[in-house]
């Protein structure tokens, strides 16, 4: 069994949400509370710097385990902002109030208000930052045109600046 966060919350619009409402959801239903904070703020993440901003409620679900419910494997990632460069916000749910202009300090309150500690999320960050390479490589082994790598990179070489 599956359940996305549309459903769990009870939302009317799939966009009208925060990052931070899923946040508390996951802390609500998940069986395996703090892995799956951890890898929610990762997915946050990740979804800023690939320019992912489409994660709506309906992209985010919990799943039915053997423990119980868990945050379920990251889908639907698609880098929406080199598809359709008019839309500038950087996701699609609000974090801290805001869908763009965003900066680390807003993802790093995301997860101090889920509870976890300052190592947990200055680990994330740093991790993106030491693995950014292997992103790279997989771009260049893709079947993207050469013209969308480069756009993709940029993109995410723009978004490591801004944090």
């Amino acid at each position: 069994h599956m359940i996305d966060m549309f459903q769990i919350t009870e939302a009317f619009d799939k966009y009208k949400s925060s990052m931070e409402k899923v946040g508390k959801a996951i802390d609500s239903y998940s069986s395996n509370t703090m892995l799956d904070k951890i890898l929610y703020l990762e997915l946050a993440l990740f979804s800023f710097l690939t320019g992912n901003n489409d994660m709506h409620l309906k992209n985010f679900s919990m799943i039915e385990s053997k423990s119980g419910w868990v945050l379920s494997p990251a889908y639907d990632l698609l880098n929406v902002s080199i598809l359709i460069p008019k839309d500038d916000e950087e996701l699609a749910l609000t974090l801290s109030g805001k869908k763009k202009g965003l900066k680390w300090e807003h993802l790093a309150q995301l997860g101090k208000g889920m509870g976890l500690t300052d190592k947990q999320i200055t680990g994330i960050l740093a991790r993106f930052k030491r693995e950014s390479h292997l992103a790279n490589g997989l771009l260049d082994k893709s079947f993207l045109s050469a013209g969308m790598i480069i756009k993709y990179k940029e993109l995410m070489e723009k978004r490591f600046r801004q944090l």
